[in-house]
């Protein structure tokens, strides 16, 4: 098996845990209709934006929900594939409801449809909120606190993670007070 197998089955079973995930989140939530659909991590840029726009047209049609959500424009962390899904999502949900917007899928039996409501899930930023929320965790404790390598091992994953999505930042400055 050569590195670059490892690395796609490695991706393949990425891309299975995290539809588990959702399939799973969905069934909790009591979501009905769940499509994953496999453009590939971060390719959706490359995609046609009407092409990306007429499939989920498509689907929304179908499902015809009440409601449809979807990321910021500025893609909650800045991730390519999720400004795309918004202005792809957004797009299609101004244009479902309108019959002359790809009549071909009228054609085919499929109804015209506008969602009652479009949410933009919004992310704020806080360099330091998950530091602080750590912080006031390890404070409330009502005996020291003694890591062992393993919760060590997890805190550096969870900086650089927390770090990458935005939520925390890679230095902080101290200012001092003279009063």
């Amino acid at each position: 098996m050569t590195a670059n197998s490892n690395i796609r089955l490695l991706g393949l079973f990425a891309h299975a845990t995290r539809e588990q995930e959702l399939h799973r989140s969905c069934n909790q939530l009591g979501v009905q209709h769940v499509r994953c659909l496999d453009y590939g991590d971060g390719r959706l840029k490359d995609i046609p934006q009407q092409q990306l726009v007429r499939h989920a047209t498509q689907i929304i049609r179908e499902f015809q929900p009440d409601v449809v959500f979807t990321f910021d424009d500025t893609g909650a962390y800045g991730h390519p594939d999720h400004v795309v899904i918004s202005r792809v999502t957004t797009s299609a949900c101004r244009q479902s409801g309108d019959p002359a917007a790809f009549p071909d899928q009228i054609a085919l039996g499929l109804l015209p449809h506008t969602p009652a409501r479009l949410y933009h899930s919004y992310f704020p930023r806080n360099d330091r909120l998950l530091l602080h929320l750590l912080v006031k965790w390890l404070t409330r404790l009502d005996t020291k606190f003694r890591g062992s390598a393993d919760f060590i091992h997890g805190l550096l994953l969870f900086a650089d993670e927390s770090t990458m999505l935005g939520y925390a930042a890679d230095h902080i400055r101290v200012a001092w007070v003279i009063g």
